[in-house]
């Protein structure tokens, strides 16, 4: 129905994703310099450690739809935000700097199998004309992401934290955000149209 509560808070939970994505594409452009002074990277493996979570997103965008096909809208979204988790935790661990491009670039395949899947999720569960709306509201999350990792950042700069210690710090914070989403998920419905394509009509129904 239109402007259901249901299909509105699915809709902000699926673009809520673009907030994650910008705080780790804008955090690592602030933590780069300390990065730097501690692996002392070429231009090459820098540019690749900024870089290598949109080539993983890009994959992870082409072979999401696949796995959703399969799995359902539902266990893609819970899955992709758990793996999110782990790896913005673990590229707090890196020990060298292909160490972090290689898990930035692991890292990018849940989030754009993530957004993909996010926004035909929109498309599928909320009214037309409401659905587009949602869609449009990328650019409102991807600066609220922006500005976070500012203040967050510059705040722990301030404190005066051990610069090898701050960078870790700033990637992993992704994972707390990406938490709070992947518990918000847990009773978030399947989509009717997800649910007709693996066959599941009488669930469909009870959905719609």
């Amino acid at each position: 129905k239109t402007g259901t509560a249901s299909s509105n808070r699915g809709g902000w939970m699926m673009i809520a994703t673009i907030l994650i994505e910008a705080w780790d594409l804008y955090a690592i452009s602030f933590l780069l310099v300390f990065i730097t002074a501690e692996y002392r990277p070429s231009a090459v493996e820098l540019g690749l450690a900024t870089a290598a979570v949109q080539g993983g997103a890009l994959i992870g965008a082409l072979i999401g739809g696949y796995v959703a096909d399969r799995l359902g809208r539902k266990r893609v979204f819970i899955i992709t935000m758990i793996l999110f988790i782990v790896l913005a935790v673990a590229q707090g661990f890196s020990m060298n700097i292909w160490d972090l491009i290689i898990i930035r670039f692991l890292l990018g395949i849940p989030l754009g199998s993530d957004i993909a899947n996010g926004y035909a999720y929109i498309m599928e569960s909320m009214s037309k004309g409401t659905r587009e709306t949602m869609g449009s509201r990328w650019q409102f999350m991807f600066g609220l992401g922006e500005v976070f990792a500012i203040l967050i950042i510059t705040a722990m700069y301030l404190t005066g934290i051990d610069h090898e210690l701050l960078w870790r710090i700033g990637l992993a914070l992704g994972a707390i955000p990406a938490l709070v989403l992947l518990l918000a998920r847990l009773d978030l419905p399947e989509t009717p149209m997800s649910l007709l394509h693996r066959g599941q009509f009488r669930k469909a129904k009870q959905v719609s």
